[in-house]
């Protein structure tokens, strides 16, 4: 039995060839996942990595604290979160 080996990607977790197979549907295969290259996760920087989100950086660190009051203290914060952890 001949084997024939063809080369594709993962897109929304379905198996994509790189070139069209002329096969009937229905016809039975045997995936075999080949192990990730070792540097695989190494070779973008923070900066590239982080263009390929899609989520902007805050502007402000203001923007992080999110709706907490004004009004209240840290003291208040403290309290707040040793309640929760009870």
């Amino acid at each position: 039995m001949a084997f024939l080996t063809l080369m594709g990607t993962i897109e929304h977790g379905r198996i994509v060839l790189a070139q069209p197979l002329d096969m009937p549907d229905g016809t039975s295969v045997e995936v075999r996942l080949l192990p990730l290259m070792p540097g695989f996760w190494t070779g973008l920087s923070l900066a590239e990595l982080a263009q390929q989100q899609p989520v902007t950086a805050s502007a402000s660190p203001s923007d992080l604290i999110g709706n907490w009051p004004d009004t209240d203290s840290v003291d208040d914060l403290i309290e707040f979160v040793r309640e929760g952890r009870a």
